[in-house]
């Protein structure tokens, strides 16, 4: 609209954007490479209340990027709830007794999580005895050379009676009183950044200012890999002056 006077200044347009949504991948993959959204709109002196498009098109204002790839990360370790109780026998020396565990988020869809045990099953002594954790577990410790990759845990394990006294691990089945499980540990990943934007604008109409331009991360760095650079150049930048006689 037009602005009549000095008092009553134009209402200033600027492009906002929401929140990044969650990397989407193909139907048929559940890790890698996919693509991430947001909103954009045009709003009126910052605010969000939202206004035409053509209002902030007018203004020549590069568009704010609103599709930007992203990563699911395949080497990610597996996550399970803690074992359940041991179902309780019903005789002694008699049928079985079981515990069970599962996979939490995004652990039910790879393929090394898949082959975790679920289910632990073991016959159900004469006497009553019961095993449980008597340490943490350890670090995970690597089959090969490179210190990253697929490997196992350890962590010691009690046997008790019904005193809740500590016997011999063979009477709960176990004759090493050592528990294990496989674990998982992540191999450097490198930061993988976008190409460059074109340089903004000058951010002055007349003289010496500043101008920028901006990149994205595609995929953040981890596990000892190399770490992203800045997001964001700034150079030196300068605009004539038109001189009135």
């Amino acid at each position: 609209r037009e602005c009549f006077t000095p008092s009553e200044p134009c209402p200033r347009h600027t492009w906002s954007t929401g929140d990044w949504s969650q990397c989407q991948l193909a139907h048929d993959v559940r890790c890698g490479h996919g693509l991430r959204t947001r909103d954009l709109w045009c709003s009126e002196d910052g605010s969000e209340r939202k206004v035409e498009l053509r209002l902030c098109l007018a203004t020549r204002a590069t568009l704010p990027v609103t599709v930007q790839r992203c990563h699911v990360d395949c080497h990610v370790p597996c996550q399970l709830t803690e074992w359940s109780s041991w179902t309780l026998c019903k005789q002694p020396c008699s049928g079985a007794r079981s515990r069970t565990r599962q996979l939490i988020g995004l652990s039910e869809g790879h393929a090394v999580c898949q082959e975790m045990p679920l289910v632990e099953t073991k016959p159900c002594p004469c006497e009553m005895y019961d095993s449980r954790p008597i340490s943490n577990w350890s670090s995970c410790l690597t089959n090969g050379s490179l210190g990253c990759g697929l490997g196992t845990r350890y962590r010691a394990v009690g046997c008790y009676n019904d005193k809740d006294q500590m016997v011999d691990p063979s009477l709960c089945g176990g004759g090493s009183g050592l528990q294990e499980e496989p674990c998982l540990v992540p191999c450097p990943l490198d930061c993988q950044l976008s190409e460059w934007t074109a340089w903004q604008e000058c951010n002055v109409r007349c003289g010496p200012g500043l101008q920028n331009r901006t990149r994205q991360v595609v995929q953040p760095g981890n596990a000892g890999g190399r770490q992203c650079g800045p997001l964001t150049q700034w150079k030196l930048c300068q605009v004539p002056c038109e001189v009135f006689q």
